[in-house]
């Protein structure tokens, strides 16, 4: 199974850029693809979508999400809210079928570190969002399914810069989950700051990273990321 996760920065499917992210994760082969900033239909082909609610604080624009979850079955159970106090517009969490079976998908973008506070509402301090979306980010409950967190975090995983209450908040909330994408990843020159867990029995085959950067200019302002998952095999 393999899946896909690509910051698009509001391009289109009109738009060169657009229509480059959107050529590169067909051609991973993708079953499950987690757009943050998702302008319109970016994926052309038989897709099913979960979107997150449409405000996230900043003027609406019609077609525009701050989370959008594309899988190639249908989405069953969709939550657009994980716990009171989170930052509206920015999770969305359902399940769907893929060639490993049955699988829980949450899908997050957590608001940059200065998220309202020069632009927007401009009534937030420096990390505060940030800290306040992972407060209300706890440790997936049990299930029965197993379980694919992915979307851009705006931290790198380990992080050295960012707050170290912030930092605590993103290493509890993955705490019960593998992060595949940790460190640079191969075919990038940067740590990224979305990622890909999950939790077991799901293990990752193969991670790689598809840098922002053409000749042309960047695609976006977030590398791209794609992990091949299989299934741990008992011993």
């Amino acid at each position: 199974m393999i899946v896909a996760c690509w910051n698009a920065a509001w391009h289109s499917s009109r738009s060169w850029q657009g229509k480059a992210i959107s050529q590169r994760i067909l051609a991973s082969g993708a079953e499950i693809v987690c757009i943050p900033e998702c302008q319109g239909e970016l994926l052309e082909g038989e897709w099913h979508v979960a979107r997150s609610e449409t405000n996230y604080g900043y003027p609406i624009v019609p077609g525009r999400s701050k989370v959008t979850l594309w899988s190639r079955n249908g989405w069953r159970d969709i939550e657009r809210t994980a716990s009171r106090g989170m930052p509206g517009g920015r999770f969305v969490a359902a399940t769907t079928a893929t060639s490993l079976g049955a699988v829980r998908v949450i899908g997050v973008c957590v608001p940059w570190y200065a998220a309202h506070v020069s632009t927007g509402r401009r009534d937030r301090r420096p990390w505060e969002d940030h800290i306040a979306y992972l407060k209300a980010l706890a440790p997936p409950s049990a299930s029965s399914l197993p379980l694919i967190m992915l979307g851009d975090f705006n931290q790198a995983v380990p992080n050295r810069r960012a707050p170290a209450e912030a930092v605590s908040l993103l290493e509890t909330a993955l705490a019960d989950l593998t992060v595949h994408t940790s460190g640079v990843v191969s075919g990038l020159s940067r740590p990224s700051v979305c990622h890909i867990a999950s939790t077991r029995p799901f293990v990752a085959a193969k991670t790689i990273g598809i840098a922002a950067e053409t000749e042309r200019g960047p695609l976006s302002d977030h590398d791209g990321l794609i992990v091949e998952f299989d299934l741990r095999v008992p011993a």
